[in-house]
């Protein structure tokens, strides 16, 4: 957007967009357009931008103004100012041509304001083509030939309508399409404008929920028209009906920041009046409203804000003699005014020890209570970043006085980490948390990012000389990487810690494999707390901490090999396999007798079967289910749930637990929209040969492909039929068990069913970015952790559907995990499933998928199924299993590629 992107990072992905460069909403800017004062005009455009604008709207309609020509040279100068072009433009007109103007003296992408059906169909979609050929997303207004659309049946018509038209008749890309269904006013003294508002937000709800892509606008000002002169209530309006609005899914609005609120500071009163006119509540609503509106003018006569065009909208409060310097530096921030910041940081030096300890506490403290308001939506972007401000002001005052007490204290150089994710992986969360979890505790930190090449951490480290170099993996091919940097490392002679983490790492596997490779010492992290912790310890006293590790891994090693020793050989395994009854592969008749497939479900349906256990182990709160009660946590919980005294006590553990929770769930219910799952089960026929599953595959399963929104089905064709091989590896120890064991034999002349499935989740921009790109910050990972756990829900509801057709136990082997170790299936599966065609996932080479919060594996259904791990297996089973899967497999596989994959199990 514009000539630079635009990345709005609110949570609720909320835009502001700037109404003062509109002649209609602002007489000084249409004096200055009038008078060609374009420098003062630009100025405007800036001032908005720097309240929090991320587009600005163009209105030059004007009976005394040539819109078209205006608009032409307004434009131009607009987009060679670095400061405003990075903005999104709005070319607003009622006049076609002075749109055209617009548009094509822009450089990035602009969005129109607007088009309707009010003239008919055929100028509608005219006009809609020429628009998308000038590469402009457009605003749709609730219009049509009758006029404009007041209820909320109208509006929900008008907007289908158009919707329909642009997407089948153009072929629009969804995210191009903005619907302003028309704030209109309300308190007019006119019943039947008393439900305006509530038509309004039901629309966006309505617009969002059911015409999938779309994006939502209005312009709030229209609401509160019956209100001018009285700013206070103005304010209160508009932030209520915005807080509202967003939550039913509004992702944009034009508003003045100046008329915003903080919705938790507006008095009790004013907010119960105001919001029981905008529900349409009560009868008087309206006259109770102007009642308290007067009452609020005369006690603040005189003193209410103007809009003005040199409003930034900054809520100055005054400093109390009882207030603490604590509570004036909360203000602060809170409410973006730096007015008599310099006095109150010199009054906390008194205060508190060090410049560092005023930050660390009463400014992140205060930092903490603005980002829990801007999660709840209760603030809005131009107010936080007011805050984000005021907090960079109060550091840079504190800055000197940070030197000279470092100079004065001869502060210790920061101990230095370099850390990657391995080649090949793209998993990411856990080494970002890392980053962030060691840049708090004093750590410089050299994040290399994904996907990192051995020879390039080599490199990294010679040229950057950390203190350590850790490396993060999360499928098992990063651990055959692993390997080699540490023979990489040792061949260097660069004498540095190496520390390892991530899913695919064990302390096991670190001290039989990896540690006998590299003579200088590598350690086993585990999580970020832990992998922290133990840095630090290293640090501390490096010899002892080395010598612990070495005696703790020689003792796993000799643990690991006893063990070992006690397998069986791979043809005694054989010999010992359980061997099942022919009529327990007889399988329930509608088991495995649907396909199922859709792109971009609804995730409501998944909330009941969200592991909200494994989203708190995630973040470190393992106990956290028994502590806040998780299994009894409404799904959808709203934030305000949380008690306002648990909710400031952040040093509670419980408390944070709780806010953790509600704060997800909250993004999960106003963001639905935002994350995308998708998901493909198809089932087949199959049997087993030995120690491989038989599939029957079809050559085409396009032929029979029906796209459904839910768990609907479509019927498998049995035509075509080609077999392919899945092989499976089998205990050497214990039960000596192999999937292979839950089909029956070749030879019994009968088949069971096995489904293939492939579950992606993703979260995506409303404006079709993708991801969030700040993988460091909070919201992205805390959103990349609820996709992680929206992938597995949808895995658990595909399994709950299907075993209610199913009698026996049903099991969801992931490729790439214990049962199943070998991530290369996941190519035969991929292409089996026409999984990238389809639902738009991508395999590495490496057979990572992206989104990296993916599943791919099997359902299986057995009387005597059960989960099982493959810990070891010999070189004999190894060559077995190799020889037959370069034998079936669809893919260039070779078993030197096989061992890099599953060298860990030998």
């Amino acid at each position: 957007m514009g000539v630079g992107m635009q990345m709005i990072k609110n949570q609720h992905t909320f835009i502001n967009i700037g109404e003062r460069t509109n002649v209609a909403g602002s007489a000084k800017f249409a004096r200055l357009i009038r008078e060609k004062n374009y420098d003062e005009a630009v100025q405007i455009a800036k001032n908005q931008i720097i309240n929090g604008a991320s587009i600005i709207d163009i209105n030059l309609d004007d009976a005394m103004i040539d819109s078209a020509a205006e608009m032409e040279t307004f434009v131009r100068i607009l987009s060679n100012d670095a400061d405003v072009a990075k903005a999104a433009f709005m070319i607003d007109s009622s006049d076609w041509n002075t749109i055209l103007a617009g548009l094509k003296n822009f450089q990035g992408k602009s969005i129109v304001n607007s088009i309707s059906l009010k003239d008919g169909e055929e100028i509608f979609l005219r006009k809609a083509l020429e628009i998308k050929r000038l590469g402009a997303a457009v605003i749709i207004m609730a219009f049509d030939e009758k006029g404009q659309a007041a209820t909320f049946e109208r509006k929900i018509e008008i907007c289908q309508r158009a919707y329909n038209l642009l997407t089948q008749r153009l072929d629009y890309e969804p995210y191009n399409i903005i619907f302003d269904a028309n704030i209109l006013t309300i308190g007019t003294g006119i019943e039947e404008h008393n439900n305006y508002a509530v038509d309004f937000i039901e629309a966006v709800r309505w617009i969002k929920n059911n015409l999938k892509g779309a994006l939502t606008s209005g312009g709030v000002s229209n609401l509160s028209f019956s209100f001018r002169g009285n700013n206070a209530v103005r304010e209160a309006m508009h932030s209520a009906f915005l807080y509202h609005s967003i939550a039913a899914g509004l992702d944009m609005a034009i508003v003045n920041p100046a008329m915003l609120q903080i919705y938790d500071d507006i008095p009790k009163n004013l907010l119960q009046a105001v919001e029981n006119m905008i529900f349409n509540r009560k009868k008087n609503a309206t006259e109770e409203l102007i009642l308290l509106a007067e009452k609020i003018k005369n006690e603040i006569a005189g003193q209410a804000r103007n809009d003005s065009d040199n409003s930034v909208g900054t809520k100055k409060i005054s400093p109390q003699p009882t207030d603490t310097v604590e509570k004036r530096l909360e203000n602060a921030l809170r409410f973006g005014n730096s007015e008599n910041l310099e006095q109150d940081l010199r009054e906390a030096l008194q205060k508190y020890s060090s410049a560092v300890e005023i930050i660390e506490q009463p400014l992140m403290n205060a930092m903490d209570k603005i980002g829990e308001l801007f999660g709840e939506g209760k603030m809005f972007l131009p107010q936080v970043i007011k805050s984000a401000k005021v907090m960079k002001n109060a550091i840079e005052i504190l800055q000197p006085e940070i030197e000279r007490q470092n100079l004065k204290t001869v502060a210790k150089k920061r101990p230095k980490i370099l850390i990657a994710t391995a080649k090949g992986d793209i998993h990411d969360i856990g080494k970002n948390i890392l980053s962030i979890v060691l840049s708090c505790s004093n750590f410089e930190v050299v994040d290399l990012g994904i996907m990192i090449e051995n020879q390039a951490i080599i490199d990294a480290t010679k040229l950057h000389k950390p203190d350590i170099v850790g490396v993060s993996g999360l499928i098992t091919p990063s651990l055959s990487e692993m390997a080699d940097l540490c023979q990489m490392l040792e061949n260097e002679q660069l004498n540095i810690p190496f520390f390892v983490g991530g899913a695919a790492a064990s302390a096991v596997h670190t001290a039989v494999k990896l540690a006998p490779l590299y003579s200088f010492g590598v350690f086993h992290g585990g999580n970020a707390s832990a992998s922290t912790a133990l840095m630090k310890k290293y640090l501390q006293n490096p010899q002892l901490v080395t010598l612990q590790n070495a005696e703790n891994q020689q003792y796993s090693r000799e643990k690991y090999l006893a063990k070992k020793e006690k397998l069986a050989t791979f043809a005694e395994s054989q010999n010992k396999k359980p061997v099942f009854e022919k009529a327990s592969f007889i399988q329930n008749e509608n088991f495995g007798a649907l396909n199922i497939f859709c792109k971009n479900m609804n995730i409501s349906v998944l909330e009941n079967f969200i592991e909200w256990n494994e989203f708190l182990h995630f973040w470190f709160a393992s106990s956290a289910a028994r502590d806040v009660g998780a299994n009894n946590y409404t799904a959808g919980a709203d934030f305000q749930s949380v008690p306002e005294t648990q909710r400031l006590n952040l040093q509670n553990r419980d408390s944070e637990k709780e806010k953790l929770l509600a704060e997800a769930k909250n993004i999960l219910k106003t963001e639905k929209n935002n994350f995308e799952v998708s998901y493909i089960v198809e089932f087949f026929d199959a049997c087993s040969i030995d120690n491989q599953i038989v599939l029957h595959t079809t050559n085409n399963t396009a032929k029979n492909e029906t796209h459904c929104c839910g768990l609907e089905q479509s019927n498998q064709s049995n035509n075509d039929r080609e077999e392919h091989c899945f092989p499976m590896f089998r205990q050497q120890n214990n039960d000596f068990l192999s999937l292979a064991d839950y089909f029956p034999d070749k030879k019994l002349k009968m088949r069971s069913k096995i489904g293939l499935f492939c579950v992606s989740a993703d979260y995506i921009r409303a404006n079709n970015f993708s991801l969030l790109q700040d993988e460091k910050s909070y919201e992205y990972l805390l959103k990349k952790t609820l996709c992680a756990r929206l992938a597995e829900a949808c895995s658990k509801l595909i399994q709950s559907k299907t075993r209610a057709n199913n009698n026996s136990p049903l099991l969801a082997p992931a490729f790439g995990y214990a049962v199943c170790p070998d991530h290369s299936l996941k190519r035969d599966t991929f292409d089996i499933l026409r999984a990238e065609q389809r639902i738009g996932v991508q395999l590495s080479d490496t057979y990572g998928i992206t989104p990296s919060t993916s599943i791919c594996g099997m359902l299986i259904a057995h009387p005597q199924a059960k989960y099982f791990n493959i810990h070891s297996i010999d070189n004999e089973q190894f060559t077995y299993y190799a020889t037959a899967r370069v034998a079936n497999s669809r893919q260039q596989i070779d078993e030197d590629k096989l061992k890099k994959i599953l060298g860990h199990l030998l």
